[in-house]
């Protein structure tokens, strides 16, 4: 396994040339550095003269924003973004205002941060970056973002971006459009999500096996999991995420193995599906579970927003494959390296007492 850093003044880009060869193309890899590293940050300077007085939180937000921009390291770009998370919509003007008035890199950063925090009117802003710069990361941003809006402009959005050209290695906006489709329970969406995958067959890329999930997601079918009730609200995402389902939580395009038996090693427990009902098992180690399975959890200090970065790994001849050393055909599987593993962030915001997603996209994890 190759890993190769190259440094360019405000951005680090950490990369494996043996899996990013056969798993990343330039598009998604050029959306997923902007969503992590807080490269050509916005000043206090660059808001507008209207803007109203500043929140603690958005103050916050600002400072840790600048400190990411002098010290350009994914973890302070990752602090970066769960400060805007907890800032929520409060950052917007901000976020909106560094989108319209920078280029190349710290655009997109800005972009990538609205696409977080979502809202009418960052949804707003990115249609309009997207359509002045035909920016195939702000079409990612826009698919992302309308998960929080869900208008049925919105969703005619998301549809047409589905039939998008590119091979589906080469899919990054239709796969977090198909995603959100799924999350809005789009059932107008089905023929054309339908269309995509029996273009491209399950397994046979994220964009189809997305259409999969968003077709699963749609038919309303949820999958039993024990009652949460009394448990620690992180305990209550991870049941959530189970009973709703995440990204390809049953199928994957490069790995073949099981997915019906998750070791959650942090928790020291397994996830053991038999149909559509999980059982959860105390298990010290890993024993005869073939993937492996974290969660890591931010949630704003008023507990109406989080953000999950759901990570897994593979057992190769008995070891996890982030330290195996890496053999061809498995995918979403870990790398050496400071940004050590391939992940999916998903959104959620909490409604009636009870998280629901809103969002998902894939991302590293370090």
């Amino acid at each position: 396994m190759i890993c190769k850093y190259s440094v360019d003044k405000n951005i680090i880009i950490v990369y494996s040339a043996a899996i990013m060869k056969e798993l990343f193309r330039p598009a998604l890899l050029l959306f997923t550095m902007a969503v992590w590293l807080a490269a050509g940050a916005a000043t206090a300077g660059d808001l507008p003269a209207s803007t109203p007085p500043q929140s603690d939180r958005l103050r916050s937000f600002i400072r840790i924003y600048e400190k990411a921009e002098a010290e350009p390291d994914s973890r302070m770009g990752r602090q970066a973004l769960f400060a805007a998370l907890d800032a929520g919509e409060e950052a917007s003007d901000f976020l909106i205002g560094r989108l319209q008035s920078a280029s190349g890199r710290p655009k997109e950063q800005a972009g990538a941060f609205l696409s977080y925090i979502g809202g009418r009117k960052a949804v707003d802003a990115l249609l309009k970056a997207q359509q002045k710069d035909g920016s195939g990361n702000m079409a990612v941003f826009c698919a992302l973002a309308m998960g929080s809006t869900g208008s049925k402009e919105d969703v005619q959005y998301l549809i047409k971006a589905l039939k998008k050209g590119g091979s589906s290695g080469e899919k990054p906006a239709q796969t977090v459009a198909a995603h959100t489709l799924g999350l809005l329970k789009a059932k107008e969406a089905v023929d054309a999500l339908a269309a995509s995958l029996h273009k491209d067959g399950i397994g046979n890329g994220w964009a189809s096996d997305a259409a999969q999930d968003a077709i699963t997601w749609i038919s309303g079918k949820k999958w039993k999991v024990p009652s949460a009730e009394g448990l620690p609200e992180e305990e209550k995402i991870i049941f959530h995420l189970f009973s709703e389902g995440f990204p390809y939580m049953e199928w994957g395009s490069a790995f073949k193995g099981d997915y019906s038996r998750y070791f959650e090693n942090a928790r020291k427990r397994v996830w053991q599906r038999n149909g559509r009902t999980w059982e959860i098992i105390p298990a010290a180690r890993s024993k005869d579970a073939s993937a492996l399975i974290n969660f890591r959890i931010h949630i704003s200090p008023d507990g109406s927003r989080a953000l999950v970065a759901v990570f897994r790994d593979w057992f190769v001849d008995g070891a996890p494959f982030s330290k195996s050393g890496g053999k061809p055909g498995i995918a979403l599987a870990g790398f050496s390296g400071p940004i050590s593993q391939i992940a999916y962030d998903c959104l959620l915001v909490k409604s009636g007492g009870e998280w629901k997603t809103k969002g998902v996209i894939m991302t590293w994890v370090y």
